[in-house]
């Protein structure tokens, strides 16, 4: 048997309790929100519904598109590192046809397409692409797409800054 004294206690912190909330000690146990929420689905608006997109989020905002006349892949902005002229009608154009996942793409695309290998601190900017290889991409007629683990990837660089010099 509970002693006087807790039984006192329990019945103070109780009312303190109730009188701090009255929908409580009246046995209303639901929320505004939950109130809220129950009177729109009980009346629910008129009119067309309306979808809120916030077009920052939009994956085509933070891609670049590559197309091949048939088919099409996107990469994320900053892994496309190297791009000749005679390739920049395939880079951010409208996009026509099928879009395929990036290694499908690549393998299809291989000829006018290449990849280069890069570090993390690389894609996050802390170090330098080799300078070497960006003159052996001068050489080229292909478009060089930075990849981390053959996932394409973004490359950061700074203002001012160089992709092969940090």
């Amino acid at each position: 048997m509970k002693s006087p004294r807790i039984l006192a206690l329990i019945a103070l912190l109780s009312s303190t309790a109730f009188a701090a909330n009255p929908a409580a000690s009246a046995g209303n146990l639901t929320s505004d929100k939950q109130t809220a929420t129950t009177a729109r689905l009980e009346n629910p608006a008129s009119g067309k519904a309306k979808a809120m997109r916030q077009s920052k989020l939009s994956i085509s905002n933070h891609s670049t598109i590559l197309h091949d006349g048939e088919h099409w892949t996107i990469v994320p902005n900053g892994a496309v590192i190297h791009m000749p002229e005679l390739q920049k009608a395939k880079v951010n154009v409208q996009p026509i046809g099928t879009l395929l996942p990036w290694t499908e793409f690549l393998v299809l695309n291989k000829s006018w397409i290449a990849i280069n290998e890069v570090t993390f601190d690389q894609a996050a900017g802390n170090e330098a692409l080799s300078s070497e290889r960006a003159e052996f991409w001068k050489k080229q007629d292909k478009i060089v797409i930075a990849v981390h683990q053959n996932g394409p990837t973004a490359v950061q660089i700074g203002k001012g800054q160089a992709l092969t010099s940090r």
